[in-house]
Parts: structure tokens; sequence; C-alpha cells
């Protein structure tokens, strides 16, 4: 089109809205028909947003079955030649297009390319909704070519700016669209703007009406209220046999009287540039033009002066199936917001998703068209919090939020929208803890200094009964002693089982081995920093809260969990106990117990003699934070001054009383603390065989065997085991008198056939002048020709 055409389409819009501002044609008054929806709330408990028998719409109803004042039967309606079925019917720009799907191109729809060039050029490619560049995408143009569209399509089609519909009805007098009712809904439920269409083929006046008349019933079949745009789509040749802009002038005003008000013409731009269909007559601020270059751009627009420019029907939507006839939208005829029935839409929530909370007791109701009674599902308390999906909208046109739940009104003055940064609040009820010095408040409106009411200490836990909200849209948290600031940076909500945890500083210790973290959110591999070994004193620093609720233990080194199952708090002194496995000795009289909890008469199991060795298999705690010693006969206080530790080389020393063999010149001692020349008492020769009466322990811990002299080392490096059937041996020297023929040997350690160098026959004496022993304790009697076996089944001795 070019700049003088353009011009005057321009004017003529001008011209035609200024005249309907006046008149009141074709426009909606926002005050007409006030729903009962925006009525005040009554009381809390609310049984529907508006009645479902309402005056408003019960005398909305009876004036449109007046007003159309068509008998609803299609016999009325003159019968013609024309059969139009679902296999023939047309859809808008029918006209534009060959029957093999192809277009033709009228010299007028071009500015940017040559017919020459035009001829031959390919066939349009698809345009998808994807592109930016592409003039805007206000409203499509659909029939039943299109399918049973759903609510998923229409939401897909308005991520990409469509925001109403043109839906086909009719044709001729014949045929009703059959998908039209699904149409419709859907798009209402999805929030579109729904305007409807009728593919004329009226040749006289006559006709137009009859065509009118059908147009009308049907969409009041369908439920259309009276302020919907209808159009009138002219394109089909056929008409040309008549004055197609009188006779669009006759439909027009046949629906106006039947009560829809609203009424637009649609044509080719050719029909429109050579007044086949005269805007001028019709109003270009009515007229709907379809011209479809070949390169359509949002940066040359075209027909600006008209209602609307019907661009390209090849456009494709991301996940909906088809192609498209797409629109630009400039005068907003068909996407007046004013909903329907004169619904003042302003008072409503329309876009979504949304998140809103409860200003009042409302309900879910599972009928999106009846507010009642019978259709409530469960009640909805004032300052509960909404995640409103979508919106949809009732067939009377009043929006609805969709939830998964059901659908809530989605009048204001039932809910509001949450602030926007309502993830940085909690809004459950439960037991939460305050994460620093925080405040009761006595009004949720106002949290200042006159309005406290009681201080809440760090880590104090206290319990949440609801929640409601303050009237700048602020979340606060209902007590029984006030409000409390519902920020995650005072309090934070926690698990259920919060007493399994630790939740105030102080000295722990491990009883399993753990981590530390450096995520208090995220206890993971690949958060651990540091292992932990069982029974290690942990300083907490504070109490860190996860956004789970999981209380943490802060440490220097990171985060540790609090659970119980993984550390005890311990006593102050706790350094003045032992905490680990092993062997010690009891430094005093002391007792085993059968209960860690209580170190009491009642519950003493046996004595525990001072110098006892124990084993301690493991360490437990009392509910007081003591540790406890764990063996096979009950509970052992740790406390240093009860008991010591073992050497750590006690592996070393004979710890039970037995007979042993010294294996050096060796002393008895008169001190078991003390073992140096000053406490020597007698020397004991090497080969010495002791009757060890007893083991005792000196102050650092070292074993002594007691003997019936004073107190020897128990070093294996001084002292063996003797052989355990060593009474069975002669263990003095002296006379001996072999018993049987045996030998002298030449190695203590090897009695073979190799190593006998001479025979002792029976009966026959001799002296020992000294005891030794093998490598495996066996004694040998010492003679001047060897060593004897020492067995008495071989010798005994001559007294």
């Amino acid at each position: 089109m070019n700049k003088k055409t353009n011009s005057k389409y321009l004017k003529s819009g001008i011209l035609l809205f200024s005249i309907a501002l006046f008149s009141g044609i074709g426009f909606i008054d926002e005050s007409y028909n006030v729903s009962a929806e925006e009525s005040s709330i009554s009381s809390d408990s609310i049984t529907g947003d508006e009645p479902s028998t309402s005056q408003t719409e019960q005398t909305s109803q009876s004036t449109a079955d007046s007003e159309t004042n068509v008998s609803t039967s299609d016999s009325t309606i003159e019968s013609s030649k024309r059969n139009i079925t679902e296999e023939n019917n047309k859809e808008l720009g029918n006209a534009s297009k060959t029957e093999d799907g192809e277009y033709i191109f009228n010299p007028n729809d071009r500015s940017d390319l040559a017919i020459a060039l035009r001829a031959a050029a390919e066939p349009r490619s698809l345009i998808s909704a994807t592109e930016n560049n592409r003039p805007s995408k206000d409203f499509v143009d659909i029939s039943s070519h299109n399918g049973a569209l759903t609510v998923a399509d229409f939401n897909e089609m308005k991520k990409y700016g469509v925001r109403g519909v043109a839906v086909k009805l009719t044709e001729y007098t014949t045929y009703l669209n059959p998908e039209a009712k699904t149409q419709i809904e859907n798009a209402k439920r999805a929030g579109l703007v729904v305007s409807a269409y009728h593919y004329s083929w009226f040749t006289t006046k006559a006709e137009a009406e009859q065509e009118a008349v059908y147009f009308a019933q049907k969409a009041n079949q369908l439920g259309l209220p009276k302020n919907t745009l209808m159009v009138n789509d002219a394109e089909q040749t056929e008409m040309t046999a008549g004055n197609v802009t009188e006779n669009s002038i006759v439909f027009q005003k046949k629906l106006n009287s039947l009560g829809y008000s609203r009424v637009a013409h649609y044509s080719m731009f050719d029909w429109f540039n050579r007044k086949i269909l005269d805007e001028d007559k019709l109003g270009s601020g009515n007229s709907w033009v379809a011209s479809y270059p070949y390169n359509p751009l949002a940066t040359n627009l075209l027909h600006t002066g008209n209602a609307a420019w019907q661009w390209s029907s090849e456009l494709t939507f991301p996940g909906v199936s088809g192609r498209f006839d797409i629109n630009v939208s400039y005068n907003n005829l068909f996407l007046q917001a004013t909903g329907d029935n004169g619904i003042n839409l302003a008072n409503y929530h329309t876009a979504a998703p949304l998140q809103v909370y409860a200003t009042d007791n409302i309900w879910y109701y599972n009928d999106i068209n009846e507010f009642s009674v019978n259709t409530q599902v469960e009640r909805l308390p004032k300052d509960t919090i909404l995640d409103v999906v979508s919106i949809e909208y009732s067939n009377s046109g009043y929006p609805r939020l969709v939830t998964d739940k059901g659908y809530v009104s989605a009048n204001k003055m039932y809910s509001k929208p949450t602030i926007s940064n309502l993830s940085s609040y909690v809004t459950k009820p439960g037991k939460y803890a305050a994460l620093g010095n925080i405040w009761y408040y006595n009004d949720k409106d106002s949290f200042t200094q006159e309005t406290q009411v009681g201080q809440i200490s760090k880590n104090t836990v206290f319990e949440v009964t609801g929640i409601v909200f303050s009237k700048t849209g602020y979340p606060r948290l209902v007590t029984d002693k006030g409000y409390v600031s519902a920020n995650k940076a005072y309090v934070n909500q926690l698990v259920e089982n919060y007493l399994d945890y630790h939740m105030t500083a102080g000295k722990v210790v491990t009883t399993t081995s753990t981590w530390h973290y450096n995520n208090k959110d995220s206890f993971t591999q690949q958060a651990q920093v540091e292992p932990i070994a069982k029974n290690t004193v942990l300083t907490v620093k504070d109490i860190a809260y996860s956004e789970s609720g999981y209380p943490r233990l802060v440490t220097d080194k990171g985060y540790v969990s609090a659970n119980k199952g993984f550390t005890t708090p311990i006593v102050n002194n706790h350094s003045d106990y032992f905490l680990k496995t092993g062997k010690f000795l009891t430094s005093q009289n002391i007792w085993y117990y059968n209960n860690k909890d209580l170190f009491a008469a009642e519950t003493q199991a046996e004595p525990l003699a001072k110098g006892t060795m124990i084993e301690v298999k493991d360490i437990v705690y009392s509910t007081t934070g003591y540790p406890r010693l764990v063996t096979d006969k009950g509970y052992v206080s740790a406390n240093k001054g009860y008991l010591s530790e073992a050497i750590s080389n006690l592996n070393n020393y004979i710890t039970e009383p037995m007979k042993v063999v010294t294996r050096e010149n060796i002393w008895y001692y008169s001190s078991k603390d003390e073992f140096s020349t000053k406490t020597q008492a007698e020397k004991l020769p090497k080969y010495t065989l002791l009757d060890v009466k007893g083991i005792v322990y000196s102050e650092t811990g070292y074993p002594r065997l007691v003997t019936d002299k004073g107190y020897v080392s128990a070093n294996k490096s001084y002292v063996n085991p003797a052989i355990g059937n060593i009474d069975s041996y002669i263990t003095k020297p002296g006379k001996m008198k072999a018993k049987a023929n045996i030998w002298h040997y030449n190695n203590k350690d090897n009695f073979a056939a190799e190593t006998q160098v001479q025979q002792i026959t029976k009966g026959t004496t001799f002296t020992v002048k000294e005891i030794v022993y093998s490598e495996t304790g066996y004694p040998r009697l010492v003679t001047d020709k060897g060593y004897v076996s020492a067995n008495k089944a071989y010798v005994e001795v001559v007294k």
C-alpha cells in the first residue's frame, strides 16, 4: 500500500472512531451491566462470588431471548440451493487461495516485489511465532479446519502475544462449525477475547438478512453475549452478483436489530481497494483487511488505518499443530478488554501464573461456570496462599483462578497478589527457631517499638499456629504471644523431629565418626571438608539451620550434624575424663555400674579393686554429659582421678599371675613405683623360676610381678612365661639319678640324635650344676658333660 492510501485509511479510521465515541455505537460502556461478582462481601462464609441466579444475569438472559425475536428452528430460514457441509465449507481468506492451497496474489498485495518477479517466486514458506521481527501477533482466526484446539494450545499462543481469537460460527444458512463450541469455551478459559465470523454468500438484501438471522441464532445458542464482535466475511466471488457493500450494510443492521451492536467486515485488500467492499461506507475502523506480503515485517506495517490487518495465514506455534491466520489489531476492536456482559476486568486478576493470598474466607469450586453451594469442594480460609496456574473464563465471561484444587474467584476483593519476594518469607505453621533476638508484636500491620510485647532469644523454639498478612501484603507468623516476622532472615522453620537435634552452643563430643561440611544446606560427599573421629570434642560456636529446617552445629571448621545420634553435650571439665577405648588401670577402689546415667549405690554391680586392669570397649555419655567407660561387666567412671591409662606397649609385659623364668640377671625391688638402686632388694640370677602371686601397676602404668621377695619387672625382655607343665620338671640344681637310659646333649635348644654326646644309664647318679632354659621354655639340667632333660619322668632328685 502506498503512503497516500494509508493516509486515507488512517483519516477514515479516526473519523469513524470519533463518530462512534459520540454515538456509542460499536463500543461498550464499562458501567453497563455491573456484575453481581463485584458486589461487597456479605459475610466470612462466601458461597459464591456471583450468585448463579443473580438479577443481573436473569435480566440479561431474558433480554437476549426477546431481542433475538427469531425462532430457534432452522426451518424458519429460507432454504437454499447451496448445501454447505463440513467437506466444502470455507475458511477465512479462502478467496486468496487456489484449490491446492497456494496463494493467488493480486497486484495490490505487494509493494516489495515486482509482478514479474513475484510470478516466478517460490511459494511462501511457513512463519514461526518465535520470529520477533514480524508484525504483532494480536489475534488468530480459526475454523473447523483448525480442529478442537485445547486450552493448552491457546495458552501456548498467548506466550507469543496472542490476546484474541475470531471463531468461524456459520456459513450461508446451512452450516455451523461443529468445533465452534469447544473452540469458544477453550479460548475463553485461556483468557482470550472471543469474536465470531460468518462466511457470507448473500447477493441480495433479503439473503443478507437471512444469513444475519442464521448467524445470530447460532451465536445465541452457543452462549455468545450481545457485545460479541460479529464479523461479515465477504470474499466469495458469487457475492459480486449484487452490491456487496449495500448488502453488507443490511447484514450489519439486521445483526444490530437482533441485539448485536458490534459488527465488522472482512475481505481481501483487492475488494477494499476496488471498493467492492467500500470502507468509506462501512467505516475503515470496522474493516479488517487481508494482505499477505512475501516478507511481512514489524518495520513495514500495512493498512494501519483499518481495524486489523491479516498479514499471513502460514503462522505456526511451537507445540501447536497446524498453521494459523494471524492478525495485527490497530484500534482494539478485536481485543476490547471489558469482557462479556460488560464485566469490568480491571476488578479481576487476569494474568497468570500468579501467587495470591485470600483476603477473606472463600471456596474452591469444581465447576467453572457455576459458583454455588452445589459446586463447593473445599473452604479456603482467609490468608491462604494460592499458586494460580492459569486464568480461565466462565461461559458468562467471569475470570477464574485455576488452582490444583479447583476454581477460585478472580475478583480482587477476595484475593491480593503476594509480595514479589515472598520466597524470602516462611508461610506455613509449625515449629520455628529464632535466628537472632527478635520480638513478638501485638499489631500485624505495624512492627514498631511501640507494638513490641516480648522478646524471643536466639535459637528459642516457638510454635506458629497460622499465617496472616499485613495490609501491605507481608506475611506474619501467628503465635499465642503475638505476631512474629516471617522473614527467613529472622526465623527458620524446623523439621518435625527437631527434638532429636542439639540446638544450643557449647561443648559436644562425637559419638560416631562424622564430617565437617562446607554447606549447611547440603550434607553430601561433595560438601565434606574434614573427617571427625569418634569421641572428638567439638566447640560449637553457634547453631545454623538448613533451608529444609535441620539444625547444624557451627564450628571453626564448618558445619556438623546436630543430630543427637552423632554428637552429645559434654561436661565443661571434659579434659578431666578419658575419652578413648583400651586398657586402663584403676587407681582407687571403684565400681562397675549397670546404669550409665546414674552412678549410685543402687546401680553398683561389682567392686573394682585398686590396681585392676580393665578393658574398655566403648565410650558412652550420660544424659548430663559425663563420659562412661563401657566394659564387659558394666559402666566405669572415665574420671582420671579413678584410673590411669595403661602404657601403650602393654603387650610387651606379663599382665597375669603365672610362673615365669628370668631371662637376665635382674632384681627384686621393694617399691612398685620406683625401680632404682635405692629400691633393689635382692639379685635374681638368670633362669630363676619365679612364682608370681599377682600383678600390680606403678603410678605411671607399668605392670609389676608380685613375688614373696618383692616386685619384679614384668617386661618380657627380662622374664618369660614358664611352660604350662613346669611342675613336671626339676627346676633346682643338685644330685640327680637317671630313672631311665638317657643322654647328655651339646645343645640346650635341640635335643636330637645329632646332638647326643654321651649316654647316662639307668640308676646312674650325677651332679647338676645349674638350671637353664631352652628357647621354648623347657628347663635343662647342666652337668660337666652337657645338657640333660629335667623331665621328672627321666630323672629324680637324690635326697
